[in-house]
């Protein structure tokens, strides 16, 4: 199977998390939420896209592979992170369709936080315990 794409995207995302979460660690990270916004307007199209490409058809078809031990990888990260298009589009939903909820800071960077980890996880599980099964 061709991951080139799909190792492309994760790298891209893994860059724009670590800039979001250095602007976040600013000393005054309030003073960044524009650009920490607009960082993760960026990601939100690259991850948009990704999470539904994987969620509506990588998985789908790799869960039709004739390695038990692949179907069983990815039934289980269905079950653990099945739902993070949803989460993330919630969360997208929340903070930059309506810009005046940023302006409660802890909430976003609490919120953002939670949501950057999950993806990262996501990202870990793929490129270290699934992707190495496809070749």
């Amino acid at each position: 199977m061709e991951l080139t794409l799909i190792r492309t995207q994760h790298y891209q995302m893994k860059k724009i998390i670590a800039e979001i979460e250095d602007l976040m660690k600013d000393e005054e990270p309030e003073e960044n939420l524009l650009l920490i916004a607009l960082k993760i307007g960026t990601l939100s199209g690259i991850l948009t896209m990704h999470l539904h490409f994987e969620d509506d058809y990588l998985y789908p078809e790799l869960l039709k592979h004739k390695e038990g031990e692949v179907k069983k990888t990815v039934s289980s990260f269905k079950d653990q992170m099945g739902d993070l298009s949803i989460q993330y589009d919630q969360f997208s939903d929340t903070f930059l369709k309506r810009p005046d909820t940023i302006m409660d800071v802890n909430n976003f960077f609490s919120e953002t936080k939670k949501m950057l980890s999950a993806v990262l996880t996501r990202i870990e599980h793929e490129e270290y315990g699934l992707f190495p099964m496809l070749g």
